[in-house]
């Protein structure tokens, strides 16, 4: 994370505070900004204060590069005047890549406050009322709401609740914005309506969320955005209605062996469930509409992590610390998943998928006599989420120096092994072993393998296992 707060006075001599907090991830084995949040609090001429809490989700592609959105966010402003009464407002704004960086494109302001009296309203008001509860309680009755949720309150939850704890996330969970009814609240109630369970999705997402926070998944200092529901969520709301699930990480192949429904999570944070699988497609329930994909196009979409009725022999089920990190939310993906990147060759020419051969010639230092063949095949496979690079090179070549020795060679390695150093050319230097940085021959100079004298000038690399350049 990355901190910075701002302290001033507006041209009207208002003071503001403002606070930013920037959280970044791996994307493409590179350090990238995927949120901001920004809270500001001021005071307005009238004497009220506004509060204005600005989120932006930064939206990339598998090389790291923005997609076509760039990115996606809100911002929400609260009022309270001197009476103590407050209004609440959420603007939705969508943004374009222009000149590489995503620029504001589109706002769209709307109330954004959930109606008191609608379901969300009455569950809401469970809530905070169970919490409350919890402040300055003795430990049975600390107990008592443990055993109702099925959890066990998590000891750092114990000691920092308080009022104001629980005011940072009621507030939050009180904004539209936040979509207390998610995808996790869908996955369970599609679960429930299959067993002939009658509960409204009110009360699903109740149980669900005191599970959160209870076990400390949901606090103050995380309360913004879209919720994001855990895995032990599901699996805990979902045991409280007499239905056990299981926890485990499993491949393609054990899936289709697996009793089904089953609860998956795709694109790193949303949840669907899965109602049948073949050889060719998956068919899930995506807040309970049907999708059907082609089951490589899921392979790359899921993690291997799954809630089931029975998981296979020899899986181990998921740790609490798993289930608890395992989150899910209805925002769009971090990435485009619908295409593989494409790979260029040295030249620039797409070679996605499949093989890419070059074939040089090599003559000696006066380029009269031409020593031998050597060519390059790279061949390229689409693994899940990376393209899988195999190298081969097969160098001919006949020694004028001694008697017209030839030599016929052949090298194979594979992404992540050493690149062989021999036969000459150097693969290290003409061609990408790994992703690690790397030289390419300058094609105006020449190569003489037998005085092993050439001129490296050009350097090149692989950017993100995908590109060379």
């Amino acid at each position: 994370s990355e901190i910075s707060s701002t302290n001033g006075e507006d041209v009207f001599g208002s003071k503001y505070t403002s606070r930013t907090t920037n959280e970044y991830d791996i994307i493409a084995s590179q350090a990238k900004r995927v949120s901001s949040d920004t809270n500001t609090v001021s005071e307005n001429i009238f004497g009220g204060t506004v509060v204005t809490d600005s989120h932006v989700d930064y939206l990339y592609d598998e090389l790291g590069n923005f997609t076509e959105k760039g990115a996606k966010g809100y911002t929400t402003t609260t009022s309270i005047n001197i009476f103590g009464e407050n209004s609440s407002t959420s603007t939705t704004n969508e943004y374009e890549i222009i000149n590489g960086q995503p620029k504001l494109k589109y706002s769209q302001t709307g109330p954004d406050l959930v109606n008191p009296s609608g379901e969300a309203g009455s569950i809401l008001k469970e809530v905070e009322s169970a919490l409350t509860g919890l402040v300055g309680a003795p430990e049975e009755k600390a107990q008592e709401l443990a055993k109702k949720t099925g959890v066990e309150i998590a000891p750092e939850v114990k000691k920092n609740i308080t009022l104001e704890y629980i005011k940072t996330i009621m507030d939050w969970f009180w904004k539209a914005s936040t979509n207390v009814i998610n995808c996790a609240v869908n996955v369970l109630r599609n679960i429930f309506k299959e067993k002939a369970i009658d509960i409204n999705e009110g009360n699903i997402a109740k149980d669900a969320i005191l599970v959160d926070v209870l076990s400390g998944v949901i606090t103050p200092e995380n309360a913004k955005g879209e919720l994001k529901l855990s895995f032990y969520a599901i699996l805990k709301s979902a045991e409280k209605q007499g239905v056990n699930l299981r926890a485990g990480n499993i491949t393609i192949e054990q899936l289709k062996e697996i009793n089904l429904p089953a609860v998956v999570r795709i694109n790193r944070n949303h949840f669907v469930l899965i109602k049948g699988i073949d050889s060719d497609k998956v068919t899930y329930l995506d807040n309970g509409v049907e999708t059907v994909k082609a089951i490589s196009d899921f392979k790359y979409e899921w993690d291997g992590n799954v809630l089931t009725a029975q998981l296979p022999q020899a899986v181990a089920e998921l740790t609490l610390k798993e289930m608890l990190e395992i989150r899910g939310s209805d925002q769009d993906p971090l990435t485009i998943y619908d295409t593989s990147p494409t790979i260029k060759d040295s030249k620039g020419n797409d070679i996605k998928p499949g093989k890419s051969s070059e074939i040089l010639d090599y003559f000696t230092s006066d380029g009269k006599t031409k020593l031998g063949t050597c060519k390059w095949t790279n061949n390229y496979t689409w693994n899940d989420s990376i393209w899988v690079g195999g190298f081969s090179i097969e160098w001919n070549y006949t020694n004028p120096l001694n008697s017209g020795d030839t030599k016929h060679v052949t090298k194979t390695w594979q992404y992540g092994e050493n690149a062989p150093t021999e036969p000459y050319p150097d693969p290290t230097k003409t061609k990408p072993a790994d992703k690690d940085p790397g030289t390419y021959r300058d094609s105006t100079s020449p190569l003489d393998p037998i005085s092993h004298t050439p001129d490296w000038t050009d350097t090149e690399h692989w950017k993100d296992n995908s590109q060379w350049v």
